[in-house]
């Protein structure tokens, strides 16, 4: 019997070895390939008027064939923004992500969902804001004091860090005394956006800054020292930039609701809350203050719901994951100059006590019965 010799061996075997090989490296990468899917990164603006038509752009990843829009309430439709046709087509063409988004009268200001429709399948949400107030868009380029975009007020701005660095400027007029509220919404609304709002007067002069307010977004109380103009500078706190880095200003006299107490209210019936915050129609000093500036209070009553209606959050803002088991209803304040910011009115299974000063040593202890919550 002849046997090979180590020689041949190894050449017959070494192609088998690498066959092998290639096939383990490249088995892995078969076995996680997927199909693409639509992903919606962003809306611009974000936002529509009640009763107006708005033209938004989209943008995202693999929107191949996107020709339709859908939202999460019926009185919110789009429709694709038709071009001329060219010389070898047989009717108006539709213009790429590029939708006519259209606001019943009827819609109540809020947060929406929006998502996409392709050829991949239908999109990840976003939200897409309704509002009673006028709404604009920042006009590039802005990026220096000069080229500042006029800011009409009251009303809603959408904007957007199109690039690393961007910086938007935006001018306005106001009187003095106007206690002015510029809300910022860039994480409320699904922006990849950290933003830093810094006002300056006519001659330069940084008069007030902030990047912190409402659930992670800033929100800036301006008291208007004096007659004339102003610049607001708006910029990402990392000079980040991109298409999910997009934010809406929502300035004007409005109410703005800091906080409530008690936190929460036994459910079923009317009960009886106090809201603290600023430009509160009827209220009264708190003798609180909040980086300096002074806190109203104004007694509310908010019906709060039992039985089924618990199993809904319908929330206008940013649910984070602490508070997302949690029962609630959303209180907002109406007033002449727009909505307030929304408040989430906790909702109790048992009596809400309050505390009940002095308790501050054991002799002094608050008697309580449970089953209760108490709120102090």
């Amino acid at each position: 019997m002849i046997r090979p010799s180590g020689c041949r061996a190894a050449v017959w075997l070494a192609p088998v070895l690498l066959v092998m090989g290639l096939m383990a490296v490249a088995w892995p990468s078969a076995a996680l390939a997927q199909l693409p899917a639509t992903r919606l990164a962003q809306l611009f603006p974000s936002g529509s008027q009640v009763g107006a038509s708005t033209e938004v752009v989209i943008a995202g990843n693999d929107l191949d064939d996107v020709k339709e829009l859908h939202f999460s309430h019926p009185g919110i439709t789009a429709q694709p923004k038709m071009a001329e046709p060219g010389p070898f087509d047989k009717g108006p063409v539709a213009v790429p992500n590029t939708f006519v988004v259209s606001v019943a009268g009827n819609v109540p200001p809020g947060l929406y969902e929006a998502r996409a429709v392709g050829r991949y399948g239908i999109s990840n949400p976003r939200a897409f804001v309704v509002t009673e107030l006028k709404q604009a868009s920042e006009v590039e380029p802005n990026n220096e004091p000069e080229q500042a975009t006029e800011l009409a007020w009251p009303g809603e701005i959408a904007g957007r860090g199109d690039q690393n660095g961007d910086v938007d400027y935006f001018k306005f007029t106001a009187k003095p005394n106007e206690r002015i509220i510029i809300n910022c919404l860039a994480r409320r609304i699904d922006s990849r956006m950290d933003p830093l709002l810094v006002i300056y007067d006519a001659a330069g002069r940084e008069l007030q800054s902030t990047r912190e307010g409402m659930r992670g977004d800033p929100v800036l109380d301006f008291i208007v020292p004096a007659a004339g103009d102003y610049l607001l500078k708006v910029f990402d706190t990392r000079y980040n930039g991109g298409d999910d880095y997009f934010y809406r200003l929502r300035v004007g006299t409005f109410p703005h609701l800091d906080f409530v107490f008690p936190p929460a209210g036994q459910a079923g019936g009317n009960r009886a809350f106090t809201v603290f915050g600023r430009n509160l129609p009827g209220g009264q000093p708190a003798g609180l203050t909040i980086d300096g500036r002074p806190l109203q209070k104004l007694n509310v009553n908010v019906p709060l719901p039992t039985g089924a209606a618990l199993d809904e959050l319908s929330f206008n803002s940013i649910i984070d994951s602490e508070t997302a088991g949690l029962d609630g209803r959303e209180y907002r304040l109406n007033s002449p100059a727009g909505w307030s910011n929304p408040l989430l009115v906790g909702v109790a299974s048992s009596p809400v006590v309050l505390e009940q000063e002095p308790n501050n040593a054991v002799a002094a202890a608050q008697a309580i019965q449970t089953p209760c919550e108490v709120a102090g």
